[in-house]
């Protein structure tokens, strides 16, 4: 008959759900409210964004190209004083 493998004890280590109920409470408060706040972060950067994407539209059609005009005249303003 085979036997199973042997499993090393550790001293002074006890696992178990009951080792430390604040830890796990923390962590059951910490992170939905991480989430919360990372979600509220995503949030504001879209937004951010979306003004910016808006914002730079404007950039774009303010820097093309002007019409240019050019004027010339055999006109003398000295003559008509």
């Amino acid at each position: 008959m085979i036997e199973p493998p042997e499993v090393p004890h550790v001293h002074g280590h006890h696992e178990g759900p009951h080792r430390h109920p604040w830890l796990r409470l923390m962590l059951d408060a910490v992170v939905p409210i991480s989430v919360l706040l990372l979600s509220i972060g995503a949030l504001h950067t879209g937004t951010a964004m979306d003004k910016l994407v808006a914002h730079n539209e404007k950039l774009v059609k303010a820097q093309s190209t002007p019409i240019l005009t050019y004027n010339t005249s055999n006109f003398d303003d000295q003559q008509q004083r």
